[in-house]
């Protein structure tokens, strides 16, 4: 999609950022603040006048991958309740991990739980930058973020956390 900007509405960005996922294609947003760019405003800017962040940086500070060790197959993100969830065929060729970055701050401020099959989280609990690793012999990796640790939601669920990172 390349860049893309110009706008404060919430509703748009969530609209461009879905597709953009569902087709799974990168984009970068203009602009992080307002300096006096004559091809833009002050209101289109992530970051106000008074550096608090606009409602629009809750929509564009995703949950992403940086690095996908194999070939994805889908990508969503929800914005309003930090769920994240990413499905990709490992290339077993390839030693470095799966990379996601996290904003822990805006999405995810007391904690978030991944869960992995057909690999596993080797990166610490809460991490800005979630690690993954492949399974030998496994043929799918699907990686899931939600808000809040993994054994608060078990104890809620009545359940126990499988491939937890918190």
């Amino acid at each position: 999609m390349s860049e893309f900007g110009a706008t404060s509405n919430v509703t748009l960005l969530g609209q461009l950022t879905r597709q953009a996922d569902r087709t799974l294609v990168g984009w970068t947003y203009w602009s992080w603040k307002y300096y006096r760019d004559p091809t833009g405003s002050a209101d289109e800017a992530l970051v106000g006048p008074d550096g608090r962040l606009r409602p629009t940086a809750r929509v564009l500070a995703r949950t992403y991958p940086q690095a996908i060790a194999g070939k994805p197959t889908s990508l969503s993100f929800d914005p309003t309740t930090g769920r994240f969830r990413l499905a990709y065929i490992p290339d077993h060729a390839v030693r470095a991990p799966t990379v996601i970055m996290v904003p822990t701050r805006i999405h995810y401020p007391t904690g978030y739980c991944a869960r992995v099959s057909g690999g596993s989280v080797t990166s610490g609990p809460d991490s800005q930058f979630l690690e993954v690793s492949n399974a030998p012999a496994g043929r799918s990796v699907v990686v899931t973020v939600t808000a809040g640790h993994c054994a608060v939601m078990a104890r809620a669920a009545g359940s126990s956390p499988s491939r937890a990172s918190s």
